[in-house]
């Protein structure tokens, strides 16, 4: 029996620099095991650190939070409403999505580095094994800009899903692409501009620094493949750009 519970937030700087940190229980036949990590990329160069260490964390609109062991202290001020989804019920489980703040300002120091920026936080609820997922492709990201926050998650695969926002509204004709989102309803688009990989990593990139995974997880879930991008966006109508804006987003292939 294997749940598990993902805290995620993350923060575009002022020097278009992205930190992505973790928080996660990953709960084995009673056992609990803690992980926590950032991710930080400054253009150029990602740097990743983790640590097997439990963090308390309390989602609401201020949401603080103290990692001594990564040296990371951060907060995030939320300054839209949260989106909360059921994103699959089945044989008596549930998979719930809390975006507890869509887009917050945030302040974030690792190390002596302080970073200050506009940012996002979730918290995943998984209740049984991953590689259960009936899912093939999960695509995750959000857009900024002073006029527009966009939400997006998509699987593909058994079991289709989108969810799309604009401003806290669900667009349900709007398709992903490989380079841009499409709002039909709208008569707009999101283009993808600028956008440069921070991470390409299989899963068993993890599990080569804690083996026990490899005891938890089949060879063919390990090598499930995740892709981060992170860049700047335009929102085009008819010909004309009508908005720009930071984009941070994701690709995992996964394998089951």
């Amino acid at each position: 029996m294997i749940s598990i519970i993902k805290h995620y937030f993350d923060c575009t700087d002022n020097q278009d620099q992205t930190i992505i940190i973790y928080v996660a229980t990953l709960k084995v036949l009673g056992l609990c095991i803690p992980f926590c990590s950032y991710l930080l990329n400054n253009g150029e160069v990602t740097r990743e650190v983790s640590r097997l260490q439990k963090v308390l964390v309390r989602p609401s609109d201020t949401t603080r939070i103290s990692i001594p062991a990564l040296q990371v202290t951060g907060e995030w001020n939320t300054s839209d409403k949260c989106i909360s989804e059921t994103l699959y019920s089945g044989a008596g489980k549930q998979i719930t999505w809390n975006c507890f703040q869509p887009r917050s300002k945030v302040r974030v120091r690792i190390g002596s580095q302080v970073f200050e920026g506009l940012g996002y936080a979730e918290t995943i609820t998984l209740p049984f094994h991953p590689g259960y997922l009936p899912i093939d492709v999960l695509l995750w990201g959000r857009y900024f800009s002073p006029g527009y926050t966009i939400i997006w998650i998509e699987w593909r695969g058994a079991y289709p899903l989108k969810k799309i926002y604009v401003n806290g509204i669900e667009q349900s004709d709007a398709k992903i692409e490989h380079d841009r989102i499409s709002f039909s309803s709208l008569g707009m688009a999101l283009h993808f501009k600028k956008v440069h990989p921070i991470k390409n990593n299989p899963l068993s990139a993890l599990a080569i620094r804690y083996p026990f995974l490899k005891w938890m997880f089949s060879r063919r879930f390990l090598s499930s493949q995740e892709i981060k991008y992170s860049g700047t966006g335009e929102l085009v109508k008819g010909n004309q750009i009508i908005d720009t804006g930071s984009t941070l987003y994701e690709t995992v292939h996964w394998k089951r």
